[in-house]
């Protein structure tokens, strides 16, 4: 796992060296490539005693499920996105430009090209393959191309949804694009009591802007297949890992952001 964190200002001209090669240091942010051998407890009271202002913290899964482990019970995926070519005022709730909005399941949902994933994110919609639909168990709805039927893609909508994802892997923030309100991923960490995804699945919450997004789940071994197959290191197709909840990753995650919040606290 990697970690990022953000500082206020830049760190005093020698600090890099006071830090002892504990974490890389560029400017205001400095980033551990292996969370795991990070000495965090002294790198925070060094933090502290240099007047560091932390902002924030991020965390990234690394080589995710290109390099599983044990931890790691399942995907959720990060899909490629395009933009749908419905008419504007065809959105209810709408979003700022230029973020267009929701489009109502009742109407066909318009789209300039067809997704070379077989499950993708037009608009704030997801649209997929009748194959991933069956997979789902997903209701579907119409999708044109050029203002006529598209049969190899439907728009999918849950009949299910199931409790996989910790409330606590979502933070508040804002589109960067359109500033409406976007609950935006950390590191995703399993609930205290859910089950493993065994298949693909829905999860109760949602994400994105409004938290209205969709996301779908996949069980551990269809995480690693599917990253095999379409992720890559230029891929907008990925497979992002979801952490057991009483893990070494999750615990540590924890244990990181609650020495941050120490020091925010302390300035």
């Amino acid at each position: 796992m990697q970690v990022g964190i953000k500082l206020a200002s830049e760190l005093p001209a020698g600090s890099e060296a006071a830090l002892g090669g504990l974490i890389h240091v560029r400017g205001g942010q400095l980033t551990s490539t292996d969370a795991r051998t990070t000495k965090w407890q002294h790198l925070f009271t060094l933090l502290r005693n240099l007047g560091a202002q932390v902002e924030g913290v991020r965390f990234s899964p690394g080589g995710g499920w290109l390099t599983p482990t044990a931890e790691m019970i399942g995907g959720v995926l990060s899909l490629p996105h395009q933009s749908a070519s419905n008419p504007i005022d065809e959105y209810d709730p709408m979003l700022p430009e230029p973020c267009r909005g929701f489009l109502p399941w009742e109407l066909p949902l318009e789209v300039g090209r067809v997704p070379e994933h077989p499950v993708a994110v037009v608009g704030q919609d997801l649209v997929g393959t009748p194959a991933i639909a069956e997979e789902l168990g997903a209701d579907t709805a119409p999708v044109t191309l050029g203002g006529l039927p598209n049969d190899g893609l439907v728009r999918l909508r849950p009949r299910e949804r199931h409790k996989t994802l910790d409330p606590t892997s979502f933070i508040v923030g804002s589109c960067g694009l359109c500033r409406a309100e976007r609950l935006q991923q950390r590191l995703l960490i399993g609930r205290p009591a859910g089950t493993e995804p065994t298949g693909w699945t829905f999860d109760l919450l949602g994400a994105g802007h409004l938290g209205r997004e969709l996301l779908v789940v996949v069980g551990a071994r269809q995480s690693h297949d599917l990253e095999r197959k379409y992720g890559g290191k230029y891929s907008r197709f990925r497979v992002q890992p979801i952490w057991a909840h009483d893990g070494p990753t999750a615990t540590l995650t924890h244990d990181i952001e609650r020495m941050a919040a120490q020091l925010m606290a302390d300035v």
